[in-house]
């Protein structure tokens, strides 16, 4: 069904509802259901909206005014769709998501929809097995839905079973055709087996439709890598990256599957002699030495590749090589002004060198209009508060968390700003926040602290302060 098909089905169904009809209700909204996967949303028009515009706050404010009101939508329903709207990357609430999720389950034990909501959930909790278990279930209550063995199949292909993930796709492409989705989860399974040829098919039919998902533009490069196609991945991956900034410089721990696909980038790119991306790949190894000597012969080939030498900026800076990098960066932004990459790196040492103000100009530049980026929205906010702009680092630091509501830093830095403006009950509620995800984070135990003098709350402020004097020992 077209997303218009499936917003007159609720239409239809909402109608019933309200005139008592539940049997008619649900018989009108089963194919949308079976079709979307995000039906039950637009049984609410505000639901439907809010969520249209991205909204997850009032998405779930309009859901908890819907479960007060004790009115015509069945319960489970409402419940299930709180439980993946306190999921979005802006609430982050997901052991409440999770136990909204159980509860809707309890209550419609025989919905497939509500099964595979609380198995994804499961699986992206980490309690991998359960999530399987209810996805199976829901595949079982209704054989005939392409997108729940879709979501089978995804988790399969996370858990590293490429080959089983196969049929749930297989089967899904057959049973839904238009969810878009079953192609490019195939596509890193077929990558996963050795099938590039397969999954190159598979990428261009997404990407034909949903063209704004870095992960599949990176699948397409690696496609074509692994058929030996390095001029093409090249243009693949340069036009991904200028929206994907990837993770943060220096960045932290990295999974054993992102470890061992930068690790075969390495070495398919050296094979190749595409240099710059292998040394893009030893970056996010964090092998900064392979990645200086791979990028300066990449830039011995084309000295003005304004990629490469931000990548070489990153790693010299790793390497605490700073002047160098200093220059590597300015000559980055110099010969190509629209790689954001490299404005972040530029920001970066100059944050370093303790000009905040051009660091927030750089972050700025890099922050367009497009960028996913928790992490360059949150730098953009710290810069911003070090130069003395608290209400504009507010608003930087929002979008990180609308991006990531567990980015603890986001929040810590949040509460500072809303401190310095006095607005110390809200800067409280932020370190709060930032300390529910970082128990042991220093700037807001010191925070929370000092906000708690405002507020002649000694007690809590004495134990913050003295918790983050412990920490700097």
């Amino acid at each position: 069904m077209t997303p218009g098909l499936v917003r007159a089905a609720a239409r239809k169904a909402r109608a019933a509802f309200a005139r008592g009809d539940e049997a008619g209700a649900r018989a009108a909204l089963a194919p949308a259901v079976r079709s979307d996967p995000n039906a039950a949303w637009r049984l609410d028009l505000a639901v439907d909206r809010a969520s249209a515009r991205g909204d997850a706050r009032a998405v779930v404010a309009r859901l908890d005014r819907l479960l007060s009101s004790k009115g015509s939508l069945p319960e489970a329903w409402l419940r299930a769709v709180r439980g993946e709207g306190l999921r979005l990357p802006a609430l982050a609430r997901n052991t409440e998501a999770l136990a909204e999720l159980a509860r809707a389950a309890r209550l419609e034990p025989g919905s497939s929809w509500i099964s595979a909501y609380l198995g994804r959930a499961l699986f992206h909790s980490g309690r991998r097995a359960a999530g399987l278990v209810a996805l199976e279930r829901a595949a079982r209550l209704d054989p005939a839905c392409g997108w729940v063995r879709a979501w089978q199949g995804e988790a399969l292909r996370a858990s590293g079973r490429p080959r089983p993930a196969l049929g749930r796709f297989d089967a899904a492409a057959l049973l839904d055709p238009a969810y878009v989705w079953t192609y490019v989860w195939r596509a890193g399974a077929r990558l996963a087996v050795g099938r590039p040829r397969e999954a190159l098919k598979d990428l261009e039919r997404f990407l034909a439709a949903e063209k704004n998902y870095p992960w599949a533009w990176r699948a397409l490069a690696e496609a074509y890598r692994r058929l030996g196609d390095a001029a093409r991945a090249d243009a693949v991956l340069r036009r991904s990256a200028r929206r994907d900034l990837g993770a943060a410089p220096g960045g932290g721990r990295v999974s054993a599957f992102d470890r061992r696909q930068a690790a075969e980038a390495a070495r398919d790119f050296g094979r190749l002699g595409s240099w710059a991306w292998q040394g893009e790949a030893f970056l996010r190894l964090g092998k900064y030495a392979s990645a200086e000597a791979a990028l300066t012969r990449a830039l011995e080939i084309r000295p003005s590749d304004a990629w490469a030498l931000a990548w070489r900026a990153e790693a010299l800076l790793a390497l605490g090589r700073i002047a160098e990098a200093c220059a590597d960066a300015e000559a980055a932004v110099r010969l190509d002004p629209a790689f954001p990459r490299a404005w972040a790196i530029k920001g970066l040492l100059q944050r370093r060198a303790g000009d905040a103000k051009a660091a927030a100009r750089s972050f700025a530049r890099a922050a367009g209009p497009g960028t996913s980026a928790s992490w360059l929205h949150a730098w953009h906010g710290e810069a911003l508060l070090a130069a003395g702009e608290p209400r504009r680092a507010l608003s930087a630091l929002s979008r990180a968390q609308e991006l990531d509501g567990n980015f603890a830093d986001a929040w810590a830095w949040s509460g500072e700003a809303l401190r310095r403006l006095g607005r110390l009950a809200e800067a409280r509620a932020a370190y709060d926040r930032a300390l529910s995800v970082s128990p042991n984070h220093r700037l807001a135990r010191l925070g929370r602290g000092l906000a708690a003098i405002g507020s002649r709350d000694f007690d809590v402020s004495a134990r913050d302060l003295a918790a983050a004097g412990e920490a700097l020992r």
